[in-house]
């Protein structure tokens, strides 16, 4: 295509006076204007933009009463510390009496044995002194009383240990519940969009307002040249405006 970018012509006898031209292989689409898939693809973007929109506003809601209600009950743990008590007094002592009962029972069962093997000695008939006798249940006594100190204090220890998971739980709960939800990255994607969106429409407004002084040119020239210069107006008119 020959692109003319200075033409001198002698309005009385219609003689080209001065001509530069160059010849251009590039694109021309521009000067056809957008087409319709171009503006079809303009108006899905738009739409899909605004979906987006609208997505970002119900998922931060969502984000922000799952925040509220999960801090109603996890604050309090934090609130208590790493080095807090894991297990509810009512459990505590479930655990401790259970324990104890455990222990008691273990234990007499254990005394009824020993006063079975000593009056089963010699058939009753072996003389034991009564403060052996007594230190046989005291030492029996004083091993059921250790124990239930060991028991009680790993309940003691489990409880501080349960505690501790229950805090980083907690702490882990929030991250994760934020990181589902993801309001910033709906939000990327809506900047994304938009972004694409803006562009596509930028582009068809250029490639109109590249196209429209084409054909407003190519008429008027091609009136003009066509009224004073018969034959040869026309012709300069039509390739101007092909």
């Amino acid at each position: 295509m020959e692109i003319i970018t200075k033409l001198v012509i002698d309005i009385e006898s219609g003689a080209v006076l001065e001509r530069e031209s160059y010849a251009y292989t590039g694109m021309v689409l521009w000067c056809k204007g957008p087409s319709a898939d171009q503006k079809a693809l303009a108006k899905e973007q738009l739409a899909f933009t605004r979906k987006l929109s609208s997505a970002w506003d119900t998922r931060f809601a969502g984000q922000d009463e799952i925040i509220k209600g999960l801090r109603t009950s996890l604050e309090p743990i934090l609130s208590a510390g790493i080095g807090q008590f894991g297990y509810t007094p009512e459990e505590e002592a479930a655990m401790r009496t259970k324990a104890s009962e455990t222990t008691s029972k273990e234990f007499t069962s254990a005394a009824k044995g020993l006063g079975e093997k000593l009056a089963a000695r010699g058939s009753g008939n072996v003389f034991i002194p009564s403060g052996a006798e007594d230190q046989l249940y005291a030492g029996l006594f004083g091993q059921a009383a250790e124990v239930e100190s060991g028991r009680q204090q790993d309940i003691t220890k489990s409880g501080f240990d349960t505690g501790r998971s229950n805090y980083l739980t907690a702490l882990q709960g929030l991250g994760t519940v934020a990181q589902i939800q993801d309001p910033l990255g709906v939000a990327g994607q809506f900047t994304t969009s938009g972004t694409s969106t803006n562009k596509t429409y930028s582009d068809i407004a250029a490639e109109e307002q590249a196209a429209s002084p084409w054909g407003a040119i190519g008429g008027l020239v091609g009136g003009a040249l066509g009224a004073f210069t018969g034959g040869l107006g026309s012709g300069l008119a039509k390739k101007i405006t092909t």
